[in-house]
């Protein structure tokens, strides 16, 4: 079996499941990299990430006919980046129609989700879902 490596380890970051899905031939990779520390184990400073390459590349890289890092081959962008990102799920609900749900999370503090439409699997707004600010609520 071949390994093709899309995150790298890089000390101190944490990098989220990725999810994927496939629009045009292109590979689209959505995940969340936060800063690790002792107190939080998936990381602060969380932010949303999603990488493209093309499909092909990613099969050459399987096969090992490349050689360069995968990593080097993708294209990099920060989706979102608000006070910590914690999770990012992409979807293909229907051929031109996509879904982002991604959340804010900071333990007993805040837990805000969100999920995002779009025709293609490329994102820049966002809709409310469901919204816990644990210092504003009155019980």
């Amino acid at each position: 079996m071949m390994l093709a490596v899309l995150v790298p380890y890089r000390k101190g970051i944490y990098a989220s499941f990725p999810t994927f899905v496939e629009h045009k031939n292109l590979l689209f990779v959505y995940y969340r990299e936060g800063v690790t520390n002792t107190a939080y184990t998936h990381g602060l400073d969380g932010k949303v990430l999603r990488l493209k390459m093309k499909v092909s590349d990613l099969e050459k890289a399987i096969r090992g006919e490349i050689d360069v890092p995968l990593w080097n081959l993708l294209e990099k962008r920060v989706v979102f980046n608000a006070e910590n990102e914690l999770d990012s799920i992409v979807s293909k609900l229907d051929e031109n129609f996509f879904s982002l749900c991604t959340r804010n999370h900071i333990h007993g503090v805040l837990n805000q989700c969100y999920v995002s439409f779009s025709d293609e699997p490329e994102f820049s707004e966002r809709l409310i879902g469901a919204t816990e600010r644990k210092m504003e609520l009155s019980r």
